[in-house]
């Protein structure tokens, strides 16, 4: 599971998958105050069905893209796909199968399996490096 959120000094724990704090203990539970600011109608019934982007040497699919950022997964990596910033904004990369190495000018990063890593925008194009069985989540701003 990945979690999209803002920063936010505010948390509403309605569930906390059993984890306990420094103390040892469950961590407190916000249920009442969470469930009031929840919006319930814009659950969506269905799932959301991707838009198949165009992108050399994979398939990617972009399943958000709004005024607060935008979601891609690529999957079926040819050895190499490039990728780029555009000088605008950043990308976040996390691998959610087999190892990814992205790859920039000033050196790469080999990710495992849920391990995730941020491209500065100013590196503008980098390629990722994969087996065709990989599959990555990017996450990046309009």
């Amino acid at each position: 599971m990945v979690e999209i959120q803002q920063n936010s000094d505010t948390t509403f724990r309605i569930f906390d998958w059993n984890r306990v704090g420094l103390d040892g203990k469950p961590r407190q539970l916000h249920i009442e105050e969470g469930l009031a600011v929840i919006d319930f109608s814009s659950m969506l019934n269905e799932k959301s069905k991707p838009i198949i982007t165009p992108q050399a040497g994979a398939i990617r699919e972009n399943f958000i893209s709004c005024d607060k950022f935008c979601f891609d997964k690529i999957s079926q990596i040819d050895k190499t796909t490039l990728l780029n910033t555009h000088n605008k904004t950043f990308h976040i990369i996390t691998a959610i199968t087999s190892g990814v190495k992205v790859i920039c000018e000033d050196g790469s990063v080999q990710l495992k399996k849920w391990q995730t890593c941020l491209v500065p925008a100013s590196v503008k194009e980098y390629s990722i490096e994969a087996n065709p069985q990989a599959t990555l989540l990017l996450f990046y701003m309009k």
